[in-house]
């Protein structure tokens, strides 16, 4: 953007206290805003005529688990800042993007904390905003919210080489000796339960299920109902293999051997059980890659993800699923779902992916233009702090 006038300040203090999503420091959370539409500057370094936007990072886990109280007094706002919140030349944007949680415990604790640090310091409601990566967003808060999806900023394309490799591959129905991936980090219930059912299959040479914990505190409970853990599973945690991570690709997160190298990926998103419909890397890692995947999430999150324009996979899998309400009865047909795909021989995997390969292109395609709008939050944050 060529003159400064039209861009957004996002101003920041680096003797702040803060409470910082997943661990990252200010800097990090706020970079991802960075375009030629924003400026992000120290508050002292913004010119004095011009407007601007003061972030504070949130994290639920932290506002659940740490006292509101503490977490008000340990989170501090400078003198120059609430002068300019007072003369209407700051806002104060409380960012929950990085999280899609959007209801119970968690939205009472963030609302809490909210409102208790702008009675702190006297601070209008007004002059107070929050933004959520949980599309559905089915709930009220005391400030303004409005969503800003994850999926907008989430890794880097492929290159050109890498894009035609794959390609290439699937056209020439190169077979892979992996059928199936599901790389789990966290041992949420509803990741365990699914585990579980696929176990009888995870004992293959040809599946790469992964679980970093070992499951010794996630509650055997899944929608209000008792989950009996099979001790042969549990004892079999943590799941790690012996793999390379190949980082040569779009990004240092994506795994590029496990992607290209397996033809389903079995995606389990943060959230399953609640209201509400968010989504992460995961989800958008076998788009990259151009891998058909099954969306193991929350109710109604394949059919949000169609409304953008990415196409799914019935060819493979029932996609009922995505409407069935019960969570523990969405898993156990999904189960169903992927043991039926692993049925299939590697030659008739290679068939399929070879007929959906118009699908995979369109998906990565979409996914990079998408991705690449330089003015996407520029103009959300115009629109809904500024009504512009």
């Amino acid at each position: 953007m060529s003159n400064e006038k039209d861009c957004l300040y996002i101003g920041y203090n680096n003797n702040v206290n803060s409470i910082v999503s997943n661990g990252m420091n200010v800097f990090n959370s706020m970079g991802r805003y960075w375009r030629d539409t924003i400026i992000l500057t120290d508050t002292d370094h913004i010119p004095t005529d011009m407007r601007y936007i003061y972030l504070i990072p949130l994290t639920g886990n932290q506002l659940t688990n740490s006292n509101i109280v503490c977490a008000t007094k340990n989170t501090t706002i400078p003198e120059n800042v609430l002068n300019d919140i007072y003369k209407k030349r700051c806002v104060i944007l409380f960012d929950y993007c990085i999280e899609g949680i959007g209801e119970g415990r968690e939205l009472r604790s963030i609302d809490q904390f909210i409102t208790s640090l702008c009675s702190k310091y006297t601070i209008d409601m007004s002059s107070v905003f929050y933004m959520t990566g949980d599309i559905k967003r089915n709930y009220k808060i005391s400030c303004h919210g409005f969503t800003y999806s994850l999926f907008d900023m989430t890794n880097e394309p492929l290159s050109i080489e890498r894009f035609n490799e794959i390609v290439v591959g699937i056209a020439e129905k190169k077979e892979r000796l992996i059928k199936l991936s599901c790389l789990n980090r966290r041992d949420k219930n509803f990741r365990l339960y699914l585990l579980q059912s696929l176990y009888d299959i995870s004992k293959n040479g040809d599946v790469i299920f992964s679980m970093l914990d070992n499951g010794e505190d996630t509650p055997n409970v899944l929608h209000g109902a008792e989950v009996k853990w099979d001790k042969g599973f549990i004892d079999s945690l943590p799941l790690i293999y012996d793999i390379t991570f190949d980082n040569s690709g779009p990004s240092s997160g994506i795994n590029n051997l496990v992607h290209t190298g397996s033809y389903i990926n079995i995606v389990t998103e943060s959230h399953f059980e609640e209201d509400t419909i968010f989504f992460t890397e995961k989800t958008f890692k076998p788009i990259i890659m151009m891998q058909p995947f099954i969306l193991v999430s929350t109710a109604g999150s394949l059919s949000k993800l169609k409304s953008f324009g990415y196409e799914t996979f019935p060819e493979l899998f029932d996609e009922s699923y995505d409407e069935i309400k019960n969570p523990r009865d969405r898993l156990d047909f999904i189960a169903k779902e992927i043991k039926k795909v692993y049925s299939y021989s590697s030659s008739q995997l290679s068939n399929k992916l070879y007929n959906i390969l118009p699908k995979l292109i369109h998906n990565a395609v979409l996914h990079k233009s998408i991705t690449s709008d330089p003015n996407k939050i520029y103009s959300i944050l115009k629109k809904e702090i500024y009504n512009e």
